[in-house]
This record gives structure tokens, sequence and C-alpha cells, in this order.
């Protein structure tokens, strides 16, 4: 098992394609050492989000939430490889590591510690899919609706984390989006006002999705006001 204590590292190098090779090995599943810091971190005040790998304890629901991602990704990658032909190299070397057909490297341990967050993220925008219906082409509308939450959504990325509010209006089906980054001195109070309805105005900006839900479209709530 490697040796990772953060003190002795260079974190932003994990995240860096063009970090200097060096091959790591695992006695156990990286993806339920990944999935065993992230539940720490999610349950346990204090704990670092990008403890050393060698501290944590995988239990069985470590083991079951790497087997879920395994056949998530598996599952979206395969039937891309068979309608286009190709993946992105990010989607090829994800696709090895849930196989466990890559050879892990240093650079490759950001994506250890991501893949437990890109889950989360992708399974709750599936859910806003299978929730709403695609918008129709109306573009930077001032509107005025009565808004539920649909998903709170963790986006964590190099740059930072930001909460996504998934919003559904009373008006039509559509999806709405919001977002504040974390680190917001009033992100505690924006996201609990989503307890209950709320009644927004905004500017709803006609947007498309990314990801594996490319192209689905929804709206972007900006220059927002409480009614």
């Amino acid at each position: 098992m490697p040796n990772l204590i953060l003190d002795k590292i260079n974190f932003e190098e994990l995240f860096d394609i063009k970090t200097k090779s060096e091959k790591l090995f695992f006695d156990q599943d990286p993806i339920a050492l990944g999935c065993a810091v992230h539940r720490e971190w999610l349950i346990a005040p204090g704990f670092s989000r990008w403890a050393d790998l060698a501290t944590v304890l995988v239990t069985q629901q470590d083991l079951a939430q790497a087997a879920a991602i395994r056949k998530y990704y598996g599952d979206r990658i395969l039937m891309q490889t068979l309608r286009h032909g190709k993946v992105s190299e990010f989607r090829r070397k994800l696709y090895g590591l849930i196989k466990n057909d890559l050879q892990l490297e240093k650079r490759d341990i950001g994506l250890i510690y991501r893949l437990p967050y890109f889950f989360q993220e992708d399974m709750a925008i599936d859910r806003v899919v299978a929730q709403t219906q695609p918008c129709d082409y109306r573009h930077n509308d001032r509107i005025q609706d009565q808004f539920t939450l649909i998903e709170q959504v963790l986006r964590s990325r190099k740059s930072g984390d930001y909460t996504q509010l998934w919003l559904r209006g009373q008006r039509d089906q559509s999806a709405y989006m919001m977002v504040i980054k974390r680190d917001n001195p009033y992100h505690r109070l924006i996201t609990h006002l989503f307890d209950g309805s709320v009644t927004l105005s905004g500017l709803a900006m006609l947007k498309t999705m990314s990801g594996w839900n490319k192209g689905r479209t929804f709206y972007y709530l900006a220059d927002i006001g409480l009614e």
C-alpha cells in the first residue's frame, strides 16, 4: 500500500495528467478505498477528504459502493463505445480502472479520490432528468415562479466545491438550476431556503447538459431575487 500522507506530497500534482509517472500498487480495491475516504469525510467532522488511502478501513458498505460504481460506469462507457466507436482518454482510463485493467500511476490517484464524488453527482443528475422534461427554446426570459427542490448536488472540481440546486417550477416540468460556491458565507442560508417552496424571479437562460446527459436542456437561473 502506498504512503500518501498529504504533508509529503504536492496535492495539486495528484490531479495533473503531466505528473511524472510512478506506478502504484494496492492490496485492496482502490475504488473501495476511495469510497471509504469519501464516507469517512461525510460522517466524521474534521476527517480529511484526501486522507492517506493506507489509513482507512474498507467496510462492506464501501465494497458495495465500489461495485455500484463499476456497474454504473462500465455499462455507460460500453454503450458509448458501441454507439460511437470511441471514448475520451478520461473515460478510457476510467474503464480500465473499473475493469481492473489499468496499471495505476501516481497521476491517477486523483481519479480514485474523485470517483465517489463523480458517482454521486451523476446519479443525482440522472434523477433530475427522470423527474423533468426538456426545455422549450425560450432564451434569457425574465420569469417568476414558485420553485421546489429536486436535488442538491455537490459539484467538486479542482477549481473548488459548488452546490447545484436543481429546481422545478409550477409553470412547467422543466429543470431549473442555480449554483453557489460552498465557501460563500451565505451558502447555508440560501440552501436552507429550499426546505419548502420558494418564489423566485430571475433570468431563465437556456443551457444544455454535458457528460452522460449531453444535450439535455435545462434553465440556468441568474440575477435571482426573492419574491
